[in-house]
């Protein structure tokens, strides 16, 4: 991915392909390039194990930490 995607910083490659690996089913963050990057990449759009991603709110942190909890 990162070598398919410019602009891809190695520490985000990581983390996208390490969600992905251990099929993560949400990616969390607040980078919107990021998701961006991903979400036009080839072998992502073909991939038949995507994650849902989630973006880094008030709103989605208080919802993370109730389902944490409960």
């Amino acid at each position: 991915m990162r070598a398919r995607t410019p602009g891809l910083k190695t520490p985000d490659a990581i983390h996208a392909a390490t969600a992905y690996h251990f099929g993560c089913t949400h990616f969390v963050t607040g980078d919107t390039k990021l998701v961006k990057s991903i979400e036009r990449d080839e072998a992502w759009l073909n991939s038949g194990r995507r994650f849902n991603f989630v973006g880094l709110t008030v709103a989605a942190l208080d919802a993370l930490r109730a389902e944490l909890i409960s």
